[in-house]
């Protein structure tokens, strides 16, 4: 079942479930089609605000900003805050994290040595003519205040809507949170948990090292 008004698909599967839909837009590709559409209209609320940087905020002369950077914000050596990203007052990067475009973290966040938040999630479609294909996961991620991102994790962007990570969310060093994963607040993840795409953690969730 679906809540879709209009179905995107094949020839082949609208005949199957026409009698489900209102209306349908035909595609060989409609993956790939979906994708496309994306990249033409889907704009990140954050994607047209450039550098900003709050008098208050230490940023040490190494670090790369391109984004928005709040009141009593330190950034360490060697950062990287991408255009279309968001630090929140008082939050701290320490030396080598990256925020790619589409971040919005919380205040009072803390990022530790080369965190990475909102690369590209891993996955994958196939074309009509077989080609593999890379997916494009332009939704970003929303990371709640107070949370704490481990040293060498590495959170992945959404595809159509955010990865989330509720307030007070503590990540141990080496933890992998892929696309459109959702954890709760007041979670702590032990080191070397990888949590596969579209997971969901409710609320004061407790994961022991490598669960």
């Amino acid at each position: 079942e679906s809540r879709a008004a209009v179905l995107l698909t094949t020839p082949q599967l609208w005949k199957e479930h026409s009698q489900q839909f209102v209306a349908a837009i035909l595609s060989d590709d409609p993956y790939g089609d979906m994708e496309r559409l994306m990249v033409e209209v889907y704009r990140h609320p954050l994607a047209e605000r450039g550098r900003e940087i709050a008098v208050s905020a230490k940023v040490d002369p190494t670090a790369v900003i391109e984004g928005v950077v709040e009141d009593q914000v330190v950034i360490g050596p060697f950062c990287w805050v991408a255009k279309g990203s968001r630090v929140g007052a008082g939050s701290q990067l320490d030396a080598g994290v990256h925020l790619y475009p589409g971040v919005d973290l919380g205040k009072d966040c803390h990022l530790l040595s080369h965190a990475v938040v909102g690369s590209q999630g891993f996955g994958f479609r196939y074309s009509s003519t077989g080609e593999r294909c890379p997916v494009q996961h332009r939704a970003g991620v929303v990371i709640g205040a107070g949370s704490i991102i481990g040293a060498h994790s590495v959170v992945a962007a959404g595809f159509l809507e955010p990865t989330e990570l509720g307030e007070r969310v503590a990540l141990d060093s080496s933890v992998q949170v892929a696309h459109n994963v959702v954890i709760g607040a007041d979670t702590l993840i032990a080191a070397h948990v990888d949590l596969a795409g579209h997971c969901i953690l409710g609320r004061g969730v407790r994961m022991g090292g490598g669960a």
